[in-house]
């Protein structure tokens, strides 16, 4: 079956719980938005990732706007439905439509490495 991004995306849509043990021996279960800290980690993560977008000469462009904050929020509230968590996206701006959103942008290797180092 050939999928677009959007069904895929749907797909992931439905969570299913995870069972992990952690290095100390820890039992975690859920889903990744509530194993990894829910809103709190997804806030800093996306605080960190913009921190590092905001002086890089591959994607600064690609932000107009002068204030990164709209684009923080906007990350996070993907990620976090994405990894689980509530539908906040969804409500507020409808379909994530991944590959019209950044259909204007030129998305090469390197703007993809410098993406994924301030994911990190």
């Amino acid at each position: 079956m050939n999928q677009t991004p959007e069904s895929e995306f749907e797909d992931k849509d439905r969570v299913e719980t995870l069972r992990l043990v952690t290095n100390t021996g820890q039992d975690v279960e859920g889903n990744i938005y509530e194993i990894v800290g829910g809103k709190e980690f997804f806030r800093k993560l996306c605080i960190a990732f913009y921190s590092g977008v905001k002086h890089d000469e591959i994607l600064r462009p690609m932000y107009p706007e002068e204030d990164l904050g709209p684009a923080t929020e906007r990350l996070q509230l993907f990620l976090e439905q994405y990894w689980g968590g509530p539908k906040t996206y969804q409500e507020q701006r409808g379909h994530p439509q991944l590959r019209m959103r950044h259909a204007p942008f030129k998305i090469n290797p390197a703007a993809r490495a410098a993406w994924l180092k301030h994911m990190r």
